[in-house]
């Protein structure tokens, strides 16, 4: 694929410049898509899309702290919406934490980036400029991208790691035989209520 040429020159910069990286990140779900199992699919993005990732492809997300995280994951909901505002303090959330590590990672959050293709990718209402790049990036065998947040007046930085690059990238979960006791545990007090509440026979 092609980009304009000074995205297209910025781009292969970054690629020159891009380095290892191995860390812990968090990811904040909604119960409904809590399994472990969804969380690092990448099967989300594959729908829906993401900044950097087009639909069809699978991603995974991250943060660098669990507020940031929890920003982000209210943005999302909100943009995939359509509407401002998105009240996320009313959807349940599991907040996991995500083992990375990539041989090949470009770092937006490095001073001195360039502004003519930084700019664009992180317009906080629009993705479509940072899914051109990040499917230029992938397709320079780029793993992961860490990027500033785009949400306006809040300074987080996040990652997405692209599944489907050759070699894949390392991704697992640190916490995820302790959240699958915490939800088979509340699937067993959520059996015990009804139970409970059921006319007796």
């Amino acid at each position: 694929m092609t980009l304009p040429p000074q995205w297209e020159k910025d781009a292969l910069a970054l690629v020159e410049q891009a380095s290892p990286l191995e860390g812990q990140f968090f990811r904040s779900v909604e119960l409904a898509y809590g399994h472990p199992d969804d969380v690092i699919s990448g099967e989300g993005t594959r729908t829906y899309g993401g900044r950097f990732v087009k639909p069809g492809s699978r991603a995974v997300y991250g943060s660098a702290d669990e507020e940031t995280a929890f920003k982000e994951s209210a943005a999302r909901l909100s943009r995939l919406a359509g509407r401002g505002g998105a009240r996320i303090t009313a959807y349940p959330r599991i907040t996991y934490v995500l083992a990375v590590r990539v041989a090949t990672q470009v770092d937006l959050t490095m001073p001195r980036q360039p502004r003519a293709i930084l700019t664009p990718c992180l317009d906080p209402h629009d993705v479509t400029a940072s899914q051109e790049v990040g499917e230029f990036l992938q397709s320079e065998g780029v793993q992961a991208i860490t990027f500033p947040s785009a949400i306006p007046g809040f300074t987080g930085r996040n990652i997405v790691v692209f599944r489907d690059t050759t070699p894949p990238p390392d991704i697992a979960l640190v916490n995820r035989d302790e959240i699958l006791r915490e939800l088979r545990h509340l699937a067993d007090r959520l059996a015990q209520g009804r139970d409970d509440m059921s006319p007796a026979s």
